[in-house]
């Protein structure tokens, strides 16, 4: 069994207009947390959980009105043959 946890920021490589005068080059922060059981030497299961926080760069250009988190729950196996 192997649990990674990661820690992303994000920018973009140029700043948009968020309003008024003031631009913003800061995309967000992601937190990742997956787990990982290899069950033999060809099968694998992983399991993990990301939660994104956008700033202000991100919620322009997707037009959202809040800087709500988004998470993600995802499940994964993998098979060699």
């Amino acid at each position: 069994v192997a649990v990674n946890l990661d820690v992303h920021y994000f920018k973009s490589d140029e700043s948009v207009p968020i309003g008024g005068n003031k631009k913003s080059d800061n995309v967000g922060w992601e937190t990742d947390l997956a787990t990982k059981y290899k069950y033999s030497k060809n099968l694998c299961f992983m399991v993990g959980w990301e939660h994104f926080k956008p700033d202000d760069a991100y919620k322009e250009v997707e037009g959202l009105t809040s800087k709500d988190p988004f998470d993600h729950i995802w499940l994964q196996a993998d098979l060699k043959f």
